[in-house]
């Protein structure tokens, strides 16, 4: 029966910012069975989420507006393009969202309210 190495306590990985093969430990890594630098494989490892802003509350809803290029988001009680507050939305349940050539919409509590580009609020 053939030895058969195991990277338990760390891995050869390859840093995604530099292209250098680095050592990694074992956290969220797949194993790679690849001859590299004189072993049968290596763990690679993928990068994770990079913290933002804060933001207070749970997330309600998200959509990408393709009229105004930019993320809408309904966090906690507030309205967010990207990183700014557009404006409150009432609630605290889950949201539809929608959006059009003038503004953004979201449906809360039985309501339509319309978020217009222009800064003014509607509710249908």
């Amino acid at each position: 029966m053939p030895i058969q190495q195991l990277p338990m306590m760390k891995g050869m990985g390859k840093d995604f910012k530099n292209a250098d093969y680095i050592d990694y430990l074992p956290i969220n890594m797949l194993a790679t069975p690849k001859e590299v630098l004189n072993s049968s494989g290596y763990l690679r490892s993928f990068p994770g989420i990079a913290k933002r802003n804060d933001v207070n509350g749970v997330s309600r809803g998200v959509e990408y507006n393709t009229a105004q290029n930019a993320v809408y988001r309904v966090l906690g009680s507030k309205l967010y393009k990207g990183e700014t507050v557009v404006g409150d939305v009432a609630g605290s349940g889950r949201v539809s969202m929608a959006h059009g050539r003038t503004s953004q919409a979201v449906g809360v509590n039985g309501q339509l309210v319309e978020y217009r580009y222009d800064g003014t609020v509607k509710t249908v």
